[in-house]
């Protein structure tokens, strides 16, 4: 890891002496199945102070942070760096550099304005006689709300909560429902899902890496992020919250975890928290998605190799279940 860092530094000083945005630098994972690209941007600080803006975290948060909280996802070996001279170095996936292009591009030389969201997170304009339906998840319902929305079309509007709404914990935090659910706003159909940040593991201090880039594991001596007594308590608090809004809720169990290359997801550790869910929601009488079920068959190819994150097709088949139990459950048309 320390020698790819050094590497791309190299090629960011290089970069930086020979001016504007270059192509893709393609490097790898420790398994060859998933490449990285590396991008450069130029990225003046009134961007990075909007981009701060726009992202519901803290004004300490490192911009790795500020990016995940916007929806992308930085898996094991991604980057975001800024350097002297106002260049920013940004290595991830393919798929999640698009996130970033539309961040960055659709912003560059604006002073001071708000950043575009992802395609995922844009507005849309309601069709009032369409029932309201909003999606509240992780990276991997983020990932998957431009199918729901797509299949929906025409029979509701599809709104999208903008950020990774992480664990239980984060859900009730400064960051989470009092900022991603308006006063007085009123839903149909909301649908939830926490689980794979609860049972990611942790440092005491709640970072999923250390000072050296080391990812929180069992092997180090860390605990899952939530209890699963804290879980359970935490779902019933915001089943409640949810449940002021007048929307009928359904939620989406957590999908499967495999060997990880981050090691803080350990290989099925979502199904306690899993089955605590279940209870929660007979207790709540909330009806489930049960995404575990849907793609566990065909996990392999659904799945990106040693990540909780699924390829397009995995998106697909995740996107069409939510989209089938969300028709199922919208208000019956008057006859």
């Amino acid at each position: 890891m320390k020698h790819c860092l050094t590497r791309l530094v190299t090629l960011a000083l290089f970069f930086i002496s020979t001016g504007g945005l270059h192509a893709e630098q393609p490097t790898k994972l420790r398994d060859p199945n998933i490449p990285l690209v590396t991008k450069q941007y130029s990225f003046p600080p009134e961007l990075l102070a909007s981009l701060r803006k726009a992202s519901p975290t803290t004004a300490s948060a490192k911009l790795r942070e500020v990016f995940e909280a916007l929806g992308i996802p930085f898996p094991e070996g991604a980057l975001a760096q800024v350097l002297p001279g106002g260049a920013l170095i940004v290595r991830n996936t393919k798929e999640n550099m698009e996130l970033v292009d539309a961040l960055i591009e659709a912003n560059s030389g604006k002073k001071g304005g708000k950043p575009a969201p992802p395609p995922e997170f844009a507005a849309i304009t309601d069709d009032p006689k369409l029932p309201r339906v909003l999606l509240m998840g992780d990276s991997v319902s983020i990932a998957y709300s431009p199918i729901v929305r797509r299949d929906l079309t025409g029979l509701a509007n599809v709104h999208r909560v903008p950020a990774n709404c992480g664990a239980t914990k984060t859900a009730l935090s400064d960051y989470g429902l009092t900022r991603w659910l308006k006063e007085g706003e009123k839903w149909d159909i909301i649908v939830f899902n926490h689980g794979l940040h609860d049972a990611s593991y942790r440092f005491a201090d709640g970072n999923d890496k250390d000072k050296d880039g080391n990812y929180a594991s069992p092997a180090r001596g860390c605990k899952p992020y939530v209890s699963l007594e804290d879980y359970e308590r935490n779902l019933h608090t915001i089943i409640a919250i949810l449940r002021k809004t007048g929307a009928k809720l359904l939620f989406a169990t957590t999908t499967p975890i495999p060997d990880s290359l981050a090691e803080k997801y350990v290989e099925n550790s979502e199904q306690p928290y899993n089955e605590v869910a279940k209870k929660v929601m007979k207790e709540e009488s909330i009806p489930l998605i049960d995404l575990w079920s849907t793609v566990k068959p065909d996990q392999q190819k659904l799945q990106g190799p040693r990540n909780v994150h699924f390829r397009d097709e995995g998106s697909e088949v995740l996107g069409r279940k939510v989209a089938e139990s969300i028709q199922s459950a919208l208000p019956k048309a008057a006859p």
